[in-house]
């Protein structure tokens, strides 16, 4: 490579020999990152915008890493943090020479700012521009609505009143005491809309002068009901609230009818009663631009009860759709460990079989072996480390025969088993865990067998048990309980951890919720573990005291 060239370029550029030692850098590099004297740390800075690796196998790989691994000229998009925790954006272009390898950095961050800025501009010139164009609508209907300032004062109080809730009762009793009187009625009433000519009475203003308490249904003639088809007002003096009714007033009453439409669609009609014959000439736009504003926030009211109710049942299947997820996070996660387990003991098992049969061809050559005083050190040797293999071998079986115990896939049905064997089980396999680090004191009682899905539960004991160890910062002790408590059996893991912060303990048992750090910890552990005790029909409980430790405790029904 031209290194003359390298150092002359106007973007930050570094060389990097065979083995991935940096060998020569730029000066705009070194003034963009500073001298690289830790390639590691220098890589940890850098990281994908977004990748769409498989994260099992480059979980811990960096972009610099893909781009020194690779055989081929490479190219991406990253984000560095800078000292001061900055973010930038480059375009990472690596070329291969001479098996030296050419990275250059091209700083994008102010062009990415500035699409996102010019963007956001083009945004607000819409926005200005539709606002221009509202202003000068509204300009337009203020001019009009001049001519009708008294009017529309009135109509502004009502729907004031009308729009301080979003209660239907609310809004239509609102809307009946308004109108009362200016329809100069002693009694009003809204009737909703059931069939052909058919109502109903819902509402009335006021109740002690109604005058169709007798009557909840409200009936009008094939030639009235076209009328208010048509958007006309019925008014006539009437003996009877309507032609069928069983009440008789005691003097003709004048009757006016106000049909309420929203869309075209007959919602219902208000009915008011007067004394007096009324003219409607003079109000008959206010109350027609009254109507409209009833059926609205009628309208609004009954979407904002469905939307209320269509909320909850969204809650409920959200919460369900958690639910699910975390049994398929589970279920996927331990199919996954069964096959893993299921290929890692059948590879196991293969060359143990080998070697357990050596040992046994060493000790049948070992008993055809003369004894005699001069090979006796030779002799005893030879036992020694042939009952070591014999006992090695012994516990890989054990070890293997566990961990197919713990999966147990193929158990799906309810299993009786001892809770006690259980746990032995799982602290078996955690042994290699916790040796020379944690003392765990058992107190198991004499208890029943219960029946339950004993894969499940060994996933709760091991995440207690590792959660346990977690918090203890060098050695310390697990205590396990067990003993039957009525019906029930209790099952207490109790470690001398750092415990719990009190601000953390309502969240413990929340989906994606850990207070361990970035990367260590998934937030679904204490959660999958809370479903499966719910799934045995149990309770799973903690107490906690900050440098003191934790005690969970799980509560399972013998029935």
């Amino acid at each position: 490579m031209n290194y003359n060239l390298i150092k002359q370029l106007n973007i930050p550029c570094i060389i990097f020999d065979k083995y991935n030692n940096p060998v020569l850098a730029n000066s705009l590099f070194i003034y963009e990152f500073g001298v690289v004297e830790n390639i590691s740390r220098f890589k940890n800075k850098f990281d994908f915008d977004f990748c769409v690796l498989e994260p099992e196998k480059n979980i811990n790989l960096t972009p610099l890493d893909f781009c020194l691994l690779s055989s081929e000229n490479f190219y991406a998009i990253v984000n560095y943090r800078d000292e001061n925790l900055n973010l930038k954006f480059y375009e990472l272009s690596s070329y291969i020479e001479n098996e030296n390898r050419l990275l250059c950095f091209n700083n994008i961050t102010y062009k990415l700012k500035y699409e996102e800025l010019y963007t956001s501009y083009k945004l607000l010139e819409d926005e200005k521009n539709n606002l221009k164009s509202e202003n000068n609508r509204l300009s337009e209907l203020n001019n009009i609505s001049q001519l009708h300032v008294l009017k529309m004062n009135i109509l502004n109080r009502i729907n004031d009143k009308i729009r301080k809730s979003i209660d239907y009762n609310e809004i239509i009793l609102s809307a009946l005491k308004e109108i009362c009187p200016l329809i100069n009625s002693f009694t009003i009433s809204f009737a909703e809309f059931e069939r052909r000519t058919k109502f109903k009475v819902t509402h009335v203003y006021p109740k002690t002068k109604n005058v169709l308490t007798c009557d909840t249904k409200f009936t009008l003639s094939d030639e009235e009901y076209e009328k208010l088809l048509k958007g006309k007002y019925l008014t006539t003096f009437v003996l009877k609230p309507y032609e069928k009714s069983k009440k008789i007033f005691k003097s003709s009453l004048f009757r006016i009818i106000i049909p309420i439409f929203h869309q075209k669609k007959l919602l219902g009609i208000i009915i008011g009663f007067s004394k007096q014959k009324v003219s409607l000439t003079t109000q008959s736009d206010l109350i027609s631009s009254l109507s409209v504003q009833i059926s609205q926030a009628c309208s609004l009211a009954n979407l904002f009860n469905k939307v209320k109710t269509t909320n909850k049942e969204l809650k409920k299947t959200l919460n369900e759709l958690k639910e699910t997820q975390i049994h398929l996070i589970n279920s996927e996660k331990m199919a996954s460990l069964g096959q893993l387990i299921a290929g890692v003991a059948h590879e196991i098992n293969t060359p143990l079989a080998s070697v357990n049969s050596n040992n046994n061809l060493r000790f049948k050559i070992i008993d055809k072996i003369t004894f005699n005083e001069k090979n006796k050190d030779i002799f005893d040797k030879l036992n020694y480390i042939n009952k070591l293999d014999e006992e090695a071998i012994k516990r890989i079986k054990n070890i293997v025969i566990s961990l197919k115990k713990f999966v147990r896939l193929d158990e799906a049905q309810l299993q009786n088993v001892n809770i006690n064997d259980e746990i032995d089980l799982t602290l078996e396999l955690l042994n290699h865990e916790l040796k020379n680090k944690i003392t765990i004191i058992k107190h198991y009682s004499n208890i029943d067998n219960i029946k339950c899905y004993p894969n499940l539960l060994n996933q709760v004991f091991m995440n207690l048990i590792i959660n346990a160890k977690q918090s203890i910062s060098g050695y310390g002790t697990i205590e396990i309980f067990t003993q039957m408590n009525n019906n029930n059996l209790e099952i207490i893991f109790k470690d001398s951890g750092c415990g719990i912060e009190t601000k953390y303990m309502k969240k413990i048992f929340n989906t994606g919720f850990s207070t361990k750090p970035y990367g260590e910890g998934t937030g679904l552990g204490l959660a999958i573990c809370k479903k499966i005790i719910e799934k045995h029909m149990g309770s799973i409980t903690f107490e906690s005291k900050v440098g003191v430790g934790t005690s969970f405790k799980i509560i399972l029904p013998y029935s």
